[in-house]
């Protein structure tokens, strides 16, 4: 009973039944995905976007010393990377946290 329990937290959080949590599951396992709950989808979301922010920087500083012959704003570029390093460490903390 308590296991069922722990499912039917998911499946509200979920905003779904507790079958159609299982056949998602049950979905996702065959297809060799992860199931990602509903809560940390906008989460990563949010890691994603900033990494392709981040991405487009560097490749915006890459032309730019492509065209001049030397790299135009180091510490831009270090710091894009940091916010990327330090978004992923704030995430996983605060859902190891959770747990």
């Amino acid at each position: 009973m308590e296991e069922y329990e722990q499912f039917q937290k998911i499946a509200k959080n979920e905003n779904t039944k507790v079958t159609t949590l299982f056949r998602n599951m049950a979905f996702a396992y065959m297809q060799q995905k992860t199931f990602v709950p509903f809560e940390l989808k906008e989460d990563l979301t949010k890691v994603g976007l900033l990494i392709r922010n981040i991405a487009n920087n560097v490749n915006q500083i890459a032309h730019n010393s492509n065209r001049i012959k030397s790299l135009v704003d180091e510490n831009a570029l270090l710091f894009e990377i940091k916010k990327l390093e330090d978004a992923v460490f704030d995430y996983t903390k605060k859902k190891l946290d959770r747990n």
